[in-house]
């Protein structure tokens, strides 16, 4: 049997604040909508219910309607919903229809969340979020495990020649100092005899 129930506050019971339909016993549905209200879920009621429990009240259900076919349950509803808001009864149903899962996105809405959804799938930032993260970057060191995971995840990969060009901009009338050139003759003398070790052997 679906039922069309009704949220109030305990000390004004008469007062409804939300109009539901629900399959479940109404006291099942009761502890889903306060267990919701408990873990954070933002919306009009869940954040009603909230501030009712934080003033030491209770919130109480009852039924008001109810029909053993879904259509007619929720027909049933959207006449309860449509009745006390004539009569001025302020309401927290979110959806314009005043029913969970009445809401539906403008095709604005929808536009812009399947380009981010798009964006996220090519693992595309914007250029705020780019500054963002190199803001968030800048200075810090990356540790000796790091740099090694990170020098053999890239190990036997071969630049591309777009990649190279921008390597070779980017280090374009840089000076290094003598400490890293000294580092760089060492890497490139254990290389050089490493290859002359391979291709002598």
């Amino acid at each position: 049997m679906y039922q069309v129930y009704a949220l109030a506050d305990a000390r004004e019971p008469e007062r409804v604040r939300y109009v539901g339909q629900t399959l479940l016993p109404l006291d099942v549905q009761l502890r889903a909508h306060l267990y919701d209200a408990a873990s954070g879920e933002h919306g009009r009621l869940p954040n009603w219910v909230r501030a009712v429990l934080a003033e030491g009240r209770q919130v109480v259900i009852r039924e008001l309607d109810a029909s053993a076919d879904e259509v007619t349950a929720r027909w049933l509803a959207l006449r309860t919903i449509a009745t006390f808001r004539s009569k001025a009864f302020s309401l927290v149903n979110a959806s314009p229809m005043g029913l969970r899962g009445g809401w539906h996105h403008t095709a604005t809405a929808r536009a812009r969340i399947g380009a981010a959804a798009r964006a996220r799938a090519r693992n595309v930032c914007s250029v705020a979020t780019r500054t963002k993260i190199a803001q968030a970057l800048s200075g810090q060191k990356k540790s000796p495990a790091a740099r090694a995971r990170m020098a053999a995840a890239h190990k036997g990969k071969p630049h591309s020649a777009e990649r190279k060009a921008k390597l070779s901009a980017a280090n374009k009338g840089r000076t290094r100092s003598l400490a890293a050139r000294a580092r760089m003759r060492v890497a490139q003398h254990g290389w050089r005899r490493a290859k002359a070790l391979r291709e002598g052997a």
